[in-house]
């Protein structure tokens, strides 16, 4: 009779199956937090540093390596010293932050908020509530930041109303804009000078950009 024969060789199939998950899942190292502070009332939306928290530096950095920003829906943009988790600036937005993005240099933020506005900040800047820019296009609530490789000028956003765009923040109005996803854009990003966006159509779509006309 084949039918108990074939029943035990996949019990002991299952059971060897269960072991090695079991082994794998033991593997894991669990991680204990070098630090932990309480830094916002309401939730964290973005951490970043230069070139990225913990990212490769592509610019001249201009901030101590140990600098962190976070944002929050608590409406507050804060510069840290992660090391000694001392808050060292507060930057006051007027409306919650949904996103936030830092040049590589450290120097320069951009903030995303549900008024469907982009602001950037310079840290340099010591007034609580003062803006560098605040810049409308979008029609809905913005989802993701990202400024360009090695720029303080240029920045990438994109939001619910399914659009990206590409900012020249000494201008008011988007360098580039394209309808990008049906539905929510909910990220953005650079891959090797070019953008890139995911939305929750599924879609993940590239875009080259154009050289700009200096004439």
């Amino acid at each position: 009779m084949t039918t108990p024969r074939h029943a035990a060789g996949g019990t002991k199939r299952r059971k060897t199956d269960t072991g090695a998950a079991a082994a794998a899942v033991a593997a894991v190292t669990e991680l204990t937090p070098l630090a932990g502070f309480r830094a916002h009332s309401q939730a964290v939306t973005g951490l970043v540093g230069p070139g990225g928290v913990g990212g490769p530096q592509t610019a001249a950095v201009v901030v101590p390596s140990s600098t962190l920003y976070s944002a929050s829906l608590d409406r507050a943009v804060k510069t840290w010293d992660a090391e000694r988790q001392d808050c060292l600036h507060t930057l006051n937005a007027p409306k919650a932050v949904t996103c936030l993005g830092c040049s590589d240099s450290g120097r320069m933020l951009a903030t995303g908020h549900p008024d469907a506005r982009v602001r950037i900040w310079d840290t340099r800047t010591q007034g609580e509530t003062l803006t560098r820019a605040s810049l409308s296009s979008h029609k809905q609530w913005v989802t993701d930041v990202k400024w360009a490789p090695g720029s303080e000028t240029m920045v990438l956003s994109c939001g619910h109303d399914g659009a990206v765009k590409l900012w020249d923040i000494r201008s008011t109005l988007p360098l580039h804009s394209a309808q990008a996803h049906q539905g929510k854009a909910l990220c953005c990003g650079w891959q090797d000078g070019k953008i890139v966006s995911g939305g929750e159509d599924g879609a993940v779509k590239t875009y080259v950009v154009p050289e700009r006309n200096n004439d």
